[in-house]
């Protein structure tokens, strides 16, 4: 069983990114509930694309915030690396492979947890603190 919790100690102290970080690990918590109640492939995918449609919104959000930090090439280039790895999760699990379903859950909710901890809460609390 993989627990997908949201955390205060996740926050940013930038309401409209904190919400969309909430918002990414509810979108997580439905796909894998479904996926555990054994939803079809159809609502599973529609799922799916939703919540990679959703991570990009916020990705372009986010970089629109960090662009002027020093670091934003390595913080876009992760969030391209995590879009093109859950490309080819869709791919595989659409393709039959069911077992990527819980992989997929288990790598983004340690992939946002890791992410928003260590990258984005560094260059947000650099933002507040206008260091850039």
């Amino acid at each position: 069983m993989i627990s997908i919790v949201w955390t205060k100690d996740l926050e940013v102290e930038r309401g409209e990114i904190d919400d969309q970080h909430r918002h990414l690990f509810k979108l997580l918590a439905d796909f894998y509930t479904q996926l555990q109640k054994g939803a079809g492939r159809d609502v599973l995918a529609r799922m799916l694309e939703d919540l990679m449609s959703y991570a990009g919104e916020h990705f372009a959000l986010e970089e629109m915030y960090l662009q002027e930090h020093p670091d934003f090439a390595r913080h876009r280039q992760l969030h391209y690396s995590f879009i093109k790895k859950m490309n080819a999760f869709e791919r595989g699990y659409l393709h039959g492979d069911i077992a990527l379903g819980v992989e997929m859950v288990d790598f983004v909710r340690r992939w946002l947890c890791e992410h928003i901890a260590g990258t984005d809460r560094l260059q947000f609390a650099d933002l507040r603190k206008d260091r850039f």
